[in-house]
């Protein structure tokens, strides 16, 4: 497939989908929550995201859309506080996370 920006719809509903499922946001596998249970989760949520007009992407690349989110939330929010543990006061970080 090829690569597609999700638009804001199908980004609410990744967020919302996977809300409720931290075993797979976190990615760990246990006894209880194995790669196939895993994997049969991404594919109930690609199914979802696919049937919303839009990106259309295997549960592989929606896996990855996930992973990127993340990696970008977390640099951002590194620099949110490496700003505000500056010293000397200041107007806060211009880019909120969100």
């Amino acid at each position: 497939m090829s690569k597609q920006k999700i638009n804001a719809a199908q980004k609410h509903k990744l967020l919302d989908l996977l809300s409720s499922k931290p075993q797979l946001r976190s990615g760990k596998f246990s006894i209880t929550f194995s790669h196939k249970d895993a994997q049969k989760e991404w594919e109930e949520i690609a199914r979802v995201l696919n049937s919303i007009p839009g990106a259309n992407k295997d549960w592989k690349a929606w896996r990855k859309t996930w992973q990127d989110y993340m990696s970008k939330t977390k640099i951002k929010s590194a620099a949110i506080n490496k700003v505000r543990s500056n010293t000397g006061g200041g107007p806060p970080p211009p880019n909120p996370l969100d």
